[in-house]
């Protein structure tokens, strides 16, 4: 079977245009674009802000690959939806909270 004959092909196909339509408007209207991505990690990180959630528990959570995971909230810290810190335990593990400016996207 042709790849582009199958549904699934066909509706990343749709999602991905869907994307750069919003994206391409929010530009226009110079707002900040939230990918579907970004809007999943601020809905986990809301309903756990009173734990303390790691970028592997978001990689987990979203089945999503660390250098996937580490883009994303690399452009949301950008963006100031999130802030990232260093846990006073193991500085290599970084806590993920978010600011109050993402708790306005929700």
């Amino acid at each position: 079977m042709n790849k582009e004959y199958s549904i699934g092909y066909q509706i990343k196909s749709l999602n991905n245009m869907m994307e750069r339509k919003i994206i391409s408007e929010s530009r226009k209207e110079n707002v900040i674009p939230i990918t579907l991505a970004q809007i999943k990690i601020i809905k986990y990180l809301f309903f756990n802000k009173n734990k303390i959630v790691y970028q592997k528990d978001i990689e987990e959570e979203l089945s999503l690959r660390g250098s996937t995971a580490s883009g994303i909230l690399n452009t949301m810290e950008k963006n100031n939806l999130i802030m990232k810190s260093k846990n006073i335990n193991d500085a290599r593990k970084k806590e993920v909270k978010l600011t109050n400016f993402g708790m306005e996207k929700i």
